[in-house]
């Protein structure tokens, strides 16, 4: 069989292009023919900081081999890669460091890869790697103000299948239960490792105090088209612990549980006085749902300071007008039977409404509620 000549008495092989024998002895052309994520996917890191696992990428060739001496090309709206263009090595892998820009949220690096018409891209590509930047905090803290003393808490943040969770910013504020919940330490904040894990250390020893209560909650990271779905929620902790009665000699652990949200999952209805005036917008404080324990909610609060609640952001509303309120952003995974909380505060009183009500996943559900006058 005659065989095939590239170039003059040699065969040349450039980049996106590789050359090969059958099994006639035919010199063939190889080339690359698809783009793939190996390591460096879904990573968590501080603003303006270089994430701390490179990105590499394979490239294969239409055997499915690792190809050799591809370009790649990666690219970032903000931000910076340690280079732009990367030809692949002899294991078909090119890899770059990436330092995130200065938005908090969800950033996008561009994988792009072509083949030798320079014009046509291979399979996989463009491909899309995402990142999260969060504002710049330790992983732990030893406070040392006023008040310090050697009690730590700690523990970990994870998912509904318990994988761990990075960057996830937590709050830790503690107060003594006096009757006007006085502020003891804090707010302190911190976010979790790549493993998970966090710590708050030197906090007060509690056997000075009647009673003293944790505030501690994540934050939601929001995706960069503000639409939240199938991001992690912030999941509210108080009271975490309450110091008090049976206490650990040293140490509190505390883990951290956030599930994911769907976007479609409403709960929505009114709130109303029995004789079907809507409730003021400044006689109420709280608006949320939870499931599990008091210290695990999940899904969207509306928190009053005085006024009509609203979030844009989440499309979360209380409507003092008619009494109509709305919650998004409630938990994904099946139905759930989930507790209502809504409190009402006048100018003497406190009180909670508190009942169990299912909420299916991915529609609108409706609940009227009333409260009775004092």
């Amino acid at each position: 069989m005659k065989k095939v000549l590239i170039g003059i008495g040699m065969v040349t092989c450039l980049l996106l292009v590789s050359c090969d024998k059958n099994d006639d002895n035919d010199i063939i052309s190889l080339e690359a023919a698809s783009l793939e994520i190996i390591s460096g996917d879904n990573q968590s890191g501080d603003v303006e900081s270089t994430l701390e696992e490179p990105i590499v990428v394979l490239i294969q060739d239409q055997n499915g081999n690792p190809f050799q001496g591809a370009n790649v090309i990666f690219s970032v709206t903000e931000g910076s890669t340690s280079q732009q263009i990367v030809i692949t090595d002899n294991n078909g892998e090119a890899s770059i460091n990436w330092t995130l820009g200065s938005t908090e949220g969800e950033q996008v690096l561009t994988v792009t890869a072509y083949k030798p018409d320079e014009t046509t891209q291979v399979n996989g590509s463009p491909l899309i790697v995402k990142a999260i930047a969060t504002e710049s905090l330790p992983n732990s803290i030893t406070y040392t103000g006023e008040n310090s003393g050697t009690y730590k808490i700690s523990g970990t943040a994870v998912d509904a299948e318990g994988n761990p969770l990075s960057g996830i910013k937590i709050e830790c504020h503690l107060f003594e239960d006096g009757g006007d919940y006085a502020s003891i330490v804090g707010p302190l904040y911190i976010k979790t490792k790549n493993d998970g894990t966090y710590s708050f250390d030197g906090l007060p020893n509690p056997d000075q105090y009647d009673e003293l209560n944790i505030s501690m909650y994540t934050f939601t990271l929001y995706s960069s088209d503000a639409t939240n779905e199938n991001k992690y929620e912030r999941s509210n902790c108080w009271p975490a612990v309450a110091f008090g009665g049976t206490f650990p000699a040293t140490e509190i652990e505390k883990d951290i549980l956030l599930l994911e949200v769907n976007a479609n999952t409403i709960l929505k209805g009114t709130i109303k006085y029995t004789n079907g005036n809507p409730v003021p917008a400044n006689e109420l404080s709280l608006i949320d749902v939870s499931y599990g324990q008091f210290d695990e909610y999940q899904g969207y609060a509306l928190d009053f300071g005085g006024g009509n609640s609203n979030d844009e952001l989440t499309g979360s509303f209380y409507d003092e007008t008619t009494g109509e309120f709305q919650l998004k952003n409630c938990l994904k995974g099946g139905d759930h039977n989930y507790a209502l909380h809504i409190n009402h505060i006048d100018l003497e009183t406190f009180s909670s409404w508190d009942s169990h009500i299912t909420i299916n996943e991915g529609v609108e559900n409706e609940v009227a509620i009333t409260i009775v006058e004092n």
